[in-house]
């Protein structure tokens, strides 16, 4: 397909005199999208903001920011196409630039880095990552395009009008650089333009209500187009962070502000001296000095600032170095509400041209900051993937998240952020719940509360508030879950951060019994923790009271058994006698080791058992009214 002539796209006119409204750019043109702009392109340099600028999507970005193509737009919201057949999604476009002035000969090259998937969904390969050009008759034309193919590992490139530049290569979890001279005179005018577009499907296989949501990310970093460039030299003359600033804490993101002070000691969440490291990457054809720096600040709340030299050393050429220090400490206390403190690691090169210290001095900084608020977090706010549960049989599954109060306190909500999902899929009821521990997995369920259905706001990472009928006691330094029991076999699709691992905290129950997910990551469910109603966020959703709990659910005990009898109860105020049809107990290889009578005053007979660790099921009315794990000693 030769340039000019490209069957997907139709050629779009656009009116010169409109881009040359505002006064357009000059040569160079650089973003790295490492400036915060609020997760959205910087407008003085693109003209549409639905991509999303983030740092977590990418694996090994060139810079600490990446723009990300996928089937969102600006809102969260999938674009009204989406579907199995492709469909243009994303697009990014520069704001107009004088090309005026320059001609072919002035080896004018517009590169870029690139990278399939990253910590999001692989293309299909019938998707496509294209660049398009302005040219002078106002007329959009292909001049790259990218394919990936998870089947044979590829990845294909093609620079239309260079047939030689055409490329295959081993499909990796690099970035690939793209980098091409732009020969054509009709480029070269006062208003030239370009712009990346994804293609982007939903497969027809993924049939499963709720499941379908974004796919296909292309991300894209360190665009650069200037004069006086070459084919074979990485002519991108910066020092940069190769890393962003990476939280403190190995426990928890964020704890309530009221529990800081009773979390200060704890090692996990608070190292002192701290755990530090910068790295930081040169693509200068020369050795560089590089003078590193650390700095802990209070945004809001209580606290003093500490800055920290780390000093300076070489970087050679085409290195990349990583920097670990433990040298910092730093009192996380405040007397506050709520509070945040700011972790900044930034670098400081010698001899950077002036246009390079203007354009890219956003990626010699990059901020961590940790807020402490009314929640405890383990996600990092972005959602690189959606967790639940479908299929045959998951009517009554349950998901339960693990945590750890630093401190005595009530329990009064969650925040969770559910994915938007192809026609909405999975807006259907389901019951948030809160468990107790028992050996280090859910219990019984200490409260049940019936959501409707999960609310959507217009905006992406947007956390929900649901707040609960009544408060739950929660113990200090006992552990506890949080989670939700379904009503349908829907995949719910709750947001998942592939950046943060937590994966161990994570249990699911289809067959009563749980067991500890596979999947590494966090689930974007946070407990809110206020200390009155009247504190809890205005807009948030309230929690119906579920009805059946108090009879659904039931306990056991004595747990551990020493006597050969167990009394079952409802798990209500007054622990009513649970009038047992019949019971059945398993062992731990599944073997049916009891199958008794029961008895309505919810006494049961079962010393028939030797020692050991069983599973416990229990009937009534006909229905199987839940499994509980008991342990005999005798």
């Amino acid at each position: 397909m030769g340039l000019g002539e490209n069957a997907r796209i139709p050629k779009q006119s656009s009116k010169l005199k409109r881009a040359l409204r505002a006064a357009p750019l000059t040569l160079p043109f650089i973003d790295d999208f490492a400036k915060p702009t609020n997760y959205l392109p910087d407008r003085s340099k693109w003209t549409d903001n639905n991509v999303f600028i983030n740092t977590n999507f990418g694996i090994d970005p060139p810079t600490i920011g990446v723009a990300t193509f996928d089937a969102f737009d600006k809102t969260g919201k999938l674009y009204p196409a989406a579907g199995p057949i492709v469909f243009a999604a994303d697009t990014l476009t520069t704001q107009a630039i004088n090309m005026s002035a320059y001609h072919p000969a002035d080896s004018i090259y517009l590169s870029f880095f690139f990278q399939p998937k990253g910590h999001g969904d692989m293309p299909e390969p019938d998707d496509v990552f294209i660049v398009q050009f302005l040219n002078d008759s106002g007329e959009w034309v292909e001049v790259w395009s990218a394919s990936a193919n998870v089947s044979d590992s590829t990845i294909i490139t093609k620079v239309y009008d260079k047939p030689d530049t055409a490329s295959v290569k081993y499909l990796g979890e690099e970035f690939y650089r793209a980098h091409f001279k732009i020969d054509d005179p009709a480029y070269y005018h006062p208003a030239f333009q370009f712009r990346f577009i994804n293609y982007v499907s939903i497969s027809s296989s993924q049939h499963i209500p709720g499941i379908s949501t974004t796919y296909d990310h292309w991300h894209l970093d360190f665009v650069y187009l200037n004069k006086d460039r070459f084919k074979t030299v990485l002519d991108l003359p910066d020092v940069t962070l190769a890393q962003t600033q990476q939280p403190i804490s190995t426990s928890y993101e964020s704890i309530p502000a009221t529990h800081l002070n009773s979390a200060a000691e704890d090692p996990t969440m608070f190292p002192s001296p701290m755990n530090l490291s910068i790295t930081y990457r040169t693509f200068y054809s020369e050795n560089k000095s590089v003078n590193r720096n650390f700095r802990i600040a209070p945004l809001y709340g209580t606290g003093s600032t500490r800055q920290i030299d780390l000093g300076s050393e070489n970087i050679y050429i085409g290195q990349t170095v990583t920097f670990e220090t433990q040298e910092a400490k730093y009192n996380f206390t405040t007397t506050d509400d709520s509070a945040a403190f700011m972790i900044t690691s930034y670098i400081k090169t010698d001899t950077d041209p002036a246009y390079l210290r203007k354009e890219l001095r956003y990626n010699d900084t990059s901020s961590y900051i940790h807020y402490f608020r009314d929640y405890y977090a383990y996600d990092d706010g972005t959602a690189e993937a959606g967790y639940g549960i479908y299929g045959n049989n998951t009517a009554n599954a349950k998901v339960a998240i693990q945590f750890e109060s630093y401190q005595t306190d009530s329990l009064r909500g969650v925040y969770m952020y559910f994915n938007h999902v192809v026609n909405n899929a999975n807006v259907v009821p389901f019951n948030i719940t809160v468990w107790s521990d028992y050996n280090g997995q859910p219990d019984r369920a200490i409260y049940m509360g019936r959501v409707d259905k999960p609310v959507l706001r217009d905006s992406l990472n947007k956390f929900v508030a649901y707040k609960f009928d009544k408060a739950v006691p929660i113990e200090k330094g006992g552990k506890y879950y949080v989670g939700w029991t379904q009503i349908s076999e829907t995949f719910l699709n709750i947001g998942f951060d592939l950046n943060r691992d937590h994966g161990d905290k994570i249990f699911y129950n289809i067959k009563d019994e749980w067991e500890p997910s596979i999947f590494k990551g966090s689930i974007m469910l946070r407990p809110i923790y206020t200390r009155t109603d009247s504190d809890f966020p205005d807009d948030h959703e309230q929690i119906k009271p579920n009805e059946s709990a108090a009879t659904s659910n039931f306990i056991v005990y004595p747990n551990p058994v020493v006597s050969g009898r167990i009394s079952i109860v409802s798990n209500n105020a007054e622990q009513t006698p649970v009038n047992v049809q019949r019971i059945e107990v398993f062992d731990t290889m599944g073997r049916l080791m009891l199958n008794g009578q029961g008895s309505a005053d919810g006494n049961v007979d079962i010393s028939r058992l030797q020692s050991g660790i069983y599973i416990l099921k229990v009937w009534e009315n006909n229905k199987l009214k839940g499994t509980r794990r008991i342990v005999v000693t005798k």
